[in-house]
């Protein structure tokens, strides 16, 4: 199955290269409730330097566009920010599919949001 998904990666990568040229992208994730009140609390505590751990499976579920985020985090939540290379991004949906071209959803590989900083994690 995991083959399969080789000619979803290559079009996602080649897609974003020609909307990204310098080779990142910048995406965003919105949370909500319990979580985003705990993130709140220790980036709140955190110095700029102090790495903030985010729990992920293997692969995460992102978008392109801050107002996904937003939306997805509700009136008191959080945006989680990280600029990534496109390497890590596996699938962009829009690459493959305009039926939610508004959401810029991408999935990407969570080893490369494991971790954010003070000013990765925004209020919504």
């Amino acid at each position: 199955a995991a083959i399969g998904m080789i000619p979803m990666i290559a079009k996602t990568h080649a897609n974003l290269k020609k909307i990204f040229p310098n080779g990142k992208i910048v995406i965003y994730r919105g949370v909500s409730g319990w979580i985003a009140n705990m993130l709140k609390t220790v980036r709140d505590k955190a110095s700029e330097k102090t790495p903030i751990p985010i729990p992920h499976d293997g692969i995460s579920g992102y978008s392109l566009n801050r107002q996904t985020a937003k939306a997805f985090s509700g009136y008191n939540g959080v945006v989680l920010k990280k600029e990534i290379p496109i390497e890590a991004a596996w699938v962009y949906f829009n690459a493959i599919d305009k039926g939610y071209e508004n959401e810029q959803e991408i999935l990407v590989d969570s080893s490369y949001v494991s971790i954010f900083f003070k000013n990765e994690i925004e209020n919504s």
